[in-house]
């Protein structure tokens, strides 16, 4: 029940012989060698133009899949063309079509919020600051009154006295008095809370494995002298990011699962520190976090936890009363501040394109 070209197949591959069909009635029989399919196989030429591959990756993977060894590339144009039989060119186009696709992106959307949980406390008298000399007068009052024969002004005086205004002659200087501009005193009894502040809201689209990052602040300039023997005092100049610095790469899986690894650090200037030679640097404060993390496409999550405290203490009193034992808060004001703030930061990945299973 067999076939003759069953029983031909069978006997070719038992003798590593190969067949090449000449025309309907001839059939040429030759070794199954490299050289003998070269010399007898009908040879097809193709030619590959890449759109996202890279040329020589793909030669690499047609000469180990296909063993193809009549291949060409020009990375130039990122173009590949092979020869080879029409078996090899079709296996040959299986594995472009599968390797030459759009890579993996993702939307990365991030908010860093400073969220300040400022307290601040005043309590005590504020008693006058001021104290001035000046001449007296009385106080005057101008009134106007309407009449049959027109209007007429009348001079008033008031009770009580005020500083006259101008220039005081040097003759007059024995009757300068002295007067406090601010008699009241002032209680203080208040409190206020602080809130939250957006300082950065980047949106970010990056290629999958690739690294992005992200700087918003400021670069300050270092000074650096040198000395040396022969060429004497030379200076240089070095900058110094400080801000909002973020680095994210991300690893998008097929099942619409993105890994990302981030590194967030948020600095700011301290003070300002006078080194040798008038050089000026820098102390600077810094909070910085570097996670891992796997979301779904749409997922939102809050990493928070980056706390900075600051307290700090004032006190004001009057020159002697201030100093009294017991009754001295009487005669003082006290005013307590705490700065306490924490970095949240917000990410949500949002799948842009993704390879198709």
């Amino acid at each position: 029940n067999t076939t003759v070209a069953e029983v031909m197949r069978l006997i070719l591959i038992t003798n590593q012989l190969e067949r090449s069909v000449l025309s309907d009635n001839t059939v040429l029989i030759y070794p199954n060698t490299a050289a003998k399919q070269r010399e007898y196989k009908e040879m097809v030429t193709r030619t590959f133009f890449l759109v996202n591959a890279e040329a020589k990756q793909v030669q690499t993977l047609i000469k180990t899949v296909v063993k193809t060894k009549d291949i060409y590339i020009d990375e130039r144009i990122n173009l590949i063309v092979m020869k080879d039989t029409a078996d090899a060119v079709r296996l040959a186009e299986q594995l472009v079509e599968s390797v030459d696709v759009a890579e993996p992106e993702v939307m990365l959307e991030v908010e860093v919020l400073e969220v300040s949980s400022n307290k601040l406390k005043e309590l005590g008298l504020d008693f006058p600051d001021q104290i001035g000399f000046g001449a007296l007068r009385s106080q005057q009052q101008v009134i106007q009154q309407s009449t049959a024969a027109g209007v007429t002004s009348n001079v008033v005086q008031l009770p009580g006295q005020e500083i006259a205004p101008g220039v005081v002659p040097l003759s007059d200087i024995s009757d300068l008095t002295g007067y406090i501009s601010n008699p009241g005193l002032i209680l203080n009894l208040r409190k206020q809370d602080g809130s939250a502040n957006l300082l950065a809201n980047p949106r970010i689209r990056v290629k999958n494995k690739e690294k992005a990052k992200v700087h918003i602040g400021e670069k300050l300039p270092v000074f650096t002298t040198t000395s040396t023997a022969n060429v004497g005092v030379s200076a240089s100049v070095t900058y110094l990011d400080v801000g909002l610095k973020l680095d994210v790469e991300p690893l998008i899986h097929l099942e619409d699962d993105v890994d990302i690894k981030m590194t967030l650090e948020v600095s700011s200037v301290v003070r300002e520190v006078q080194g040798p030679q008038s050089s000026l640097a820098y102390q600077i404060g810094t909070r910085s976090t570097a996670t891992s993390l796997r979301l779904k496409d749409g997922e939102t999550q809050i990493l928070a936890g980056l706390i900075s405290d600051e307290e700090r203490s004032s006190a004001s009193r009057l020159p002697g009363l201030g100093d009294l034992p017991i009754i001295g808060k009487l005669f003082s004001s006290e005013r307590n501040s705490t700065n306490k703030t924490e970095i949240v930061l917000l990410i949500t990945p949002r799948i842009v394109r993704n390879l198709n299973r």
